[in-house]
């Protein structure tokens, strides 16, 4: 009995050092991915969120920005832990919330509230 026309060709078809496409990503065990995925899409973003907003209170006690942009950017992160869909409005609180750290010292701020000293140089 004569092979099919297609069995011939299929042999002659090079071996793909590759895995198939169902077997996960990565090199790992599909267990590993399962396990890891998750935590890293749910722990990094509350951490990246966390940090926000430290920093901005930070800013906000060394007094160069206002009491209320630490509190729109709470506002933002919370806005977008209620609900996803709500994501452009926690862009909008956000940006306004940062938009005071975009001023560059000296360039149009108010002024310093200690003035400087300068430094005696004839000794």
């Amino acid at each position: 009995m004569a092979s099919p026309p297609h069995a011939a060709a299929r042999s002659l078809m090079p071996i793909s050092p590759w895995p198939p496409a169902s077997a996960g990503p990565g090199p790992w065990p599909s267990s590993v991915t399962v396990t890891l995925l998750p935590a890293f899409y749910t722990v990094v973003p509350t951490f990246f969120y966390i940090g926000l907003v430290v920093l901005v209170a930070l800013q906000a006690a060394a007094g160069r920005i206002g009491w209320w942009s630490p509190a729109l950017v709470v506002l933002g992160v919370g806005v977008v832990v209620a609900s996803k869909d709500l994501l452009p409005l926690s862009a909008l609180l956000n940006l306004a919330g940062l938009a005071p750290l975009a001023r560059r010292p000296g360039h149009g701020g108010p002024p310093a509230s200690t003035p400087v000293i300068a430094r005696n140089t004839n000794r």
